[in-house]
C-alpha cells in the first residue's frame, strides 16, 4: 500500500470517527459548555456572525457552484465540472438524509435569530455544504497548480468561519458543526478519490504520464 493511499485511508477513518463522536455526544455536557462559551459570551459578535453565515447559505453556495462550474467549463475541464456539480448535490442530499434520520434538535436559542429553519440540526448544513463546495472547488480547480496551498487555506478558513458563526448565532450545537465539517470533508475526499481512481483505470496509465489533453480531474 502506497504512503499516499495510507494517508488518505487514515484520513477518512479519522473523519468518520469524529462524526461518530459528535453523534454520540450531541447535546451532552461538553456540547453545552462549548455552546455557552461561544454563544452566550459572544452576543456582541452576532451581527458579524450573521454576515459570515451568509457565505454558507444555500443561495450563496449555489452562486459559488454556478461560478465554479462556469470557470471549469471555460477551462474546458468537462469531467471536472460534472464531478464538482455531482459532489455538491450529493453532499446536500446525504446531509439532509442524516438530518431526517437522526432528528437531533437544535439548541433552544435557535429561533432567536433565524426564522424558518428546520428544528433538527445534525449535521450542520452550512458546515457540510460549505466544506463540499469550497474545498471541492479548491481541490479541483487548483489541481497540480502552484497556488494550490493558498486555495486550500482560503477554502478551509471560509468553511471553518461559517461553521463557527452558526454556533455564535445559536442555531447549532458545536457537535452539529463538527459533524458537518467531518462529513463534508469525508464526502469530498471520497468522491474526488474515487473519480481519480476511475479516470486512471479508464486511461490505463498514470495520470501524470498522460498527454495534456487527458489531464482533467484525475489527480487531486
Amino acid at each position: 500500500m502506497s504512503s499516499k493511499l495510507t494517508v488518505r485511508s487514515g484520513s477518512l477513518v479519522t473523519l468518520a470517527i469524529i462524526w461518530l463522536i459528535c453523534l454520540l455526544g450531541h447535546g451532552g455536557n461538553l456540547d453545552r459548555d462549548l455552546f455557552s462559551q461561544i454563544h452566550d459570551h459572544g452576543t456582541k459578535l452576532i451581527p458579524i456572525a450573521d454576515g459570515i453565515s451568509t457565505l454558507g447559505s444555500p443561495l450563496f453556495l449555489c452562486v459559488v457552484l454556478t461560478v465554479g462550474a462556469a470557470l471549469l467549463l471555460w477551462l474546458q475541464r468537462i469531467r471536472a465540472t460534472v464531478v464538482f456539480i455531482a459532489l455538491v448535490f450529493s453532499c446536500r442530499i446525504l446531509r439532509l438524509m442524516q438530518e431526517m434520520t437522526f432528528a437531533l434538535p437544535r439548541p433552544n436559542a435557535s429561533v432567536a435569530h433565524v426564522a424558518g429553519i428546520s428544528p433538527y440540526g445534525f449535521p450542520s448544513g452550512h458546515a457540510a455544504n460549505s466544506m463540499a463546495t469550497y474545498l471541492g472547488l479548491a481541490l479541483i480547480i487548483s489541481a497540480r497548480g502552484p497556488w494550490r496551498d493558498l486555495a486550500l487555506v482560503l477554502a478551509l478558513a471560509t468553511t471553518f468561519a461559517v461553521g463557527i458563526s452558526r454556533v455564535f448565532l445559536g442555531v447549532h450545537w458545536p457537535s452539529d458543526v463538527m459533524a458537518g465539517w467531518s462529513f463534508g470533508c469525508f464526502w469530498t475526499v471520497s468522491v474526488l478519490w474515487a473519480d481519480g481512481a476511475a479516470w486512471r483505470s479508464q486511461l490505463g496509465f498514470r495520470s501524470d504520464k498522460a498527454p495534456a489533453r487527458f489531464r482533467d480531474s484525475s489527480d487531486y
